[in-house]
């Protein structure tokens, strides 16, 4: 396993390596699988890590390469963006009653 990244900031961490190597150092077994879309690589079960490494480790990302095809459109005929919008407005309203209010 070589490490490609590290980013202090985003607090992560960036490995790569053969997937017998990936295998061991998170106890899983890589596997080649078949969709309609295709074939990709992924595992079953949960990833493991050392317990000297389990309280530091919030997530394991990136042990799959099965590609994720998202919806260009929404049931209501809406784009996707709509619904964060509606969500947004209120909130920024709210916000400018903050800031208006005298002594703050």
């Amino acid at each position: 396993m070589k490490v490609m990244e590290t980013d202090a900031a985003r607090r992560s961490v960036i490995i790569r390596g053969p997937a017998d190597a990936v295998n061991k150092a998170f106890n899983v077994q890589l596997n080649d699988y078949e969709y309609e879309r295709g074939t990709y690589r992924s595992h079953d079960g949960p990833v493991q890590l050392p317990s000297n490494l389990a309280d530091y480790v919030e997530a394991v990302v990136g042990l799959t390469n099965r590609q994720v095809h998202a919806r260009t459109s929404r049931p209501h005929g809406g784009t996707a963006a709509e619904p964060l919008a509606r969500r947004a407005m209120p909130r920024a309203a709210a916000l400018q009653r903050i800031r208006r209010t005298p002594g703050h």
